[in-house]
């Protein structure tokens, strides 16, 4: 009984603990994410910000930037590219085709959870809206 058990266990850790396809990945991708964590604490977005990252089937990503206009703070929705390299690594590309963020955008998909890390930053973990 007890060895039987084992071999379960052996054969059970490798297929969940290995990371998506490219292919898994880009379907697990598609959809509304909101902010909800930053390195491990939760996190609000910034007033005036929703938090959102919408990613589209067809390879495009809607996001926020911000910027200052007459003293006052401005939040737009932008469109980019993106692009699923693997099973962790997206490049991500501006509207005006400028790469964001050197442009390799590191994602881990536990559950419904979203964990991105832009090279050295911060890691920011989503929640799937739809």
């Amino acid at each position: 009984m007890t060895r039987r058990a084992w071999l379960l266990l052996v054969l059970a850790v490798p297929a969940c603990s290995r990371p998506p396809t490219r292919d898994e990945a880009a379907a697990r991708l598609v959809g509304t994410w909101h902010l909800v964590r930053e390195n491990g604490e939760l996190k609000e977005p910034p007033t005036g910000q929703s938090g959102l990252l919408q990613f589209a089937a067809n390879g495009t990503v809607v996001y926020e930037v911000v910027g200052a206009a007459s003293g006052q703070v401005v939040v737009k929705p932008a469109t980019g590219r993106y692009r699923v390299l693997d099973g962790e690594t997206l490049e991500v590309t501006g509207a005006d085709g400028s790469l964001l963020a050197q442009g390799r955008v590191r994602a881990l998909f536990p559950g419904e959870r979203l964990r991105l890390q832009v090279g050295q930053g911060p890691v920011r973990e989503y929640e799937r809206v739809k």
